[in-house]
């Protein structure tokens, strides 16, 4: 739901601002590994040979994309856009979590 919601509503957005550009196109790629590593992880038994060393490295990818987006993205973000459209955008998010049963309102 995370990367849907991203995917979305935040990234097509400041893909368009040339400040933000290659960080979201590299926000992209991120999301597609994380996913081909879910997808191989998935198929797999934890008795498997490989299988703790795709985890290890889906956990090392995750915690990158994460430094990313809250060390180079967000700041980008909030100089980017004003705290209305920040706004905007965040409530955009929030009502296609609740569509996609995302539970309670983040606050």
């Amino acid at each position: 739901m995370h990367e849907q919601l991203e995917e979305t509503h935040l990234y097509p957005e400041l893909k368009k601002n040339r400040a933000a550009h290659d960080i979201v196109l590299e926000a992209y790629e991120e999301h597609h590994v994380m996913d081909v590593l879910i997808s191989e992880i998935s198929s797999l038994k934890p008795t498997d040979e490989v299988f703790q060393a795709k985890l290890a490295v889906l956990q090392e990818n995750t915690e990158h994309h994460i430094e990313e987006e809250e060390g180079d993205l967000f700041p980008k973000v909030r100089k980017i856009w004003d705290t209305s459209k920040r706004q905007d955008v965040g409530e955009q998010m929030e009502q296609s979590k609740q569509k996609l049963g995302g539970g309670t309102p983040a606050r």
